[in-house]
């Protein structure tokens, strides 16, 4: 007794209420206490939601952390989105950044109908 570790997951870290956070935690506490030798894992991409009407969110690096000439931006404008007028949503704006040299996505920013389920998509 005394000299056993303690895990700590979900919102007692400190760090971001999310429930996809805090099943991480959990499962990474659950890994590491049946082993005897912790294993560090790599955190998720960074994301934040507002539930709002409509939804803003950010995933990954953010327009203000960017080096604008390393990138392209990529953006859509809700208003013509079929599905979105179809639900009388047809509001809000959807940017995307990713590399110039590889097209990798690196991050986005939206305030969109639902969209923290496509902030918690891009996030995978």
């Amino acid at each position: 007794m005394g000299k056993l570790p303690v895990f700590i997951a979900g919102d007692v870290n400190g760090r971001i209420p999310l429930l996809a956070e805090a099943a991480d935690d959990g499962h990474i506490a659950g890994y590491n206490s049946i082993r005897n030798k912790n294993h560090c894992f790599c955190r998720r991409t960074f994301i934040g939601i507002v539930f709002t009407h409509p939804n803003i969110a950010a995933v990954g690096t953010k327009y203000a952390d960017l080096n604008l000439d390393d990138i392209v931006i990529g953006a859509m404008d809700y208003k013509g989105q079929s599905r979105a007028i179809t639900a009388l949503q047809n509001h809000g704006l959807l940017r995307v950044y990713a590399e110039k040299s590889t097209g990798k996505l690196i991050g986005a920013e939206m305030a969109i109908p639902d969209g923290e389920h496509l902030a918690q998509e891009c996030r995978e």
